[in-house]
């Protein structure tokens, strides 16, 4: 049966004098059996703008796939003029629940001081594909934090720093969209000392050393037994400094070790220093058979204003008369040579040599009718390996 206007409802008819009776056919078999919803006139233009508006403030979307958030999208949409058809797209979606990020792990955890900078820790989430990614990263030590992240895996090398006092630092901590982190540490050791001044004795060493650069560290002597290196001793930052002479005891006579410093801080030692290698002494006193006299020299000294100070300044001054003592030359004479040695120390003064007999002039000298004191030792050389010491009093004439 052949449709006609005639036969249209009244609603129709002008739509099909308008475009034809075959377009309102068409319309039939697409929309019949069903209710259709026709925007005004004026609405279709309002909406038109609306969107040509907001198509000009969005980024254009770029064909391939991409991931979408829970949210609400507008698709813009945008044809050519001059088509009569509206066109056809198609949009293939495909969706998974949401994986969350249970944490993150970095590798490595720790770092030393020294590769700031030079190495990279690679942070990623748990699990790899999560949709949580790692959005934050916080340096602690710069107190810098960086938000232009948005990924699984990000690497970090860090800034260069040297302000950081020994011991195991929080330095990076990665953060996750929901919350998740994880801080990685930075461990700084001790400083590494410089070799002390070493003077032995028989069966003792003294140490001469210098102040470490951090006031909360600690110095341990350590001294080589039988392949390994043993602590004899460990003193904190007050006890060091060239005029507090540190002294450990338990030595052999006659016998080479190897001495070295570490330091130690927060929970970090510092790299050993160098090895200072010293022999320790003979034990065999020196057997004094005779201290004579050999030669006198008298002395004058003039007389002189003695200066007293009182907090930093003079606050008088005593006269001090002239006076006058004699310096004496002294022979010491042993019963027998003593083996193993370089030299003797008499009366502060180092001779060379294994000899019987050593003359030298005492220092401080005596007033006539007094007491003349002579210390003597031995000693494998000038600075080290001193014996046990002799003390003899003499009356001088």
């Amino acid at each position: 049966m052949e449709l006609k206007i005639s036969d249209l409802p009244p609603q129709f008819e002008n739509i099909a004098i308008e475009l034809g009776i075959d377009k309102v056919k068409a319309l039939f078999k697409e929309f019949g059996g069903t209710s259709v919803y026709f925007h005004t006139e004026k609405m279709i233009y309002k909406e038109a703008t609306a969107k040509s508006d907001l198509s000009s403030k969005v980024e254009q979307w770029n064909p391939g796939p991409i991931t979408l958030t829970k949210d609400t999208y507008y698709v813009c949409i945008s044809v050519d003029k001059s088509a009569y058809y509206p066109a056809t797209f198609m949009f293939n979606l495909n969706g998974h629940n949401w994986i969350y990020a249970n944490g993150v792990t970095c590798s490595p955890s720790e770092i030393n001081l020294e590769d700031i900078g030079k190495k990279k820790v690679i942070a990623q989430t748990m699990p790899a594909n999560s949709d949580d990614k790692i959005i934050e990263v916080y340096d602690h030590l710069s107190g810098k934090t960086w938000d232009l992240y948005n990924a699984n895996t990000v690497d970090y090398d860090g800034i260069p720093s040297k302000a950081t006092t020994p011991g195991r630092h929080a330095w990076i901590t990665f953060k996750t969209t929901n919350g998740k982190t994880f801080t990685t540490y930075v461990i700084s050791p001790a400083e590494k000392l410089k070799k002390p001044r070493v003077a032995t004795g028989y069966n003792s060493a003294k140490f001469w050393i210098d102040y470490p650069n951090k006031r909360n560290t600690s110095v341990r002597i350590q001294v080589l037994k039988k392949g390994k290196w043993t602590t004899a001793k460990t003193i904190g930052y007050n006890s060091c400094g060239t005029s507090n002479p540190v002294t450990i005891k338990g030595l052999k006579p006659l016998t080479n070790y190897k001495f070295r410093l570490q330091s130690y801080a927060n929970g970090m030692t510092g790299d050993p220093s160098d090895v200072v290698t010293m022999k320790t002494g003979s034990s065999k006193k020196p057997a004094v058979k005779s201290i004579k006299v050999v030669k006198r020299k008298k002395v004058t000294v003039r007389g002189w204003w003695r200066k007293h100070w009182i907090g930093g300044r003079v606050s008088r001054y005593e006269w001090v008369p002239p006076y006058t003592y004699t310096r004496y030359k002294v022979k010491v004479t042993l019963k027998k040579k003593v083996p193993k040695v370089g030299g003797m120390w008499v009366a502060g003064n180092w001779v060379k040599g294994s000899k019987k007999s050593y003359t030298v002039w005492v220092p401080n000298g005596a007033r006539k009718g007094k007491k003349l004191t002579i210390r003597i030792s031995t000693a494998l050389g000038k600075g080290y390996g001193n014996g046990p010491e002799v003390k003899k009093v003499i009356k001088v004439k």
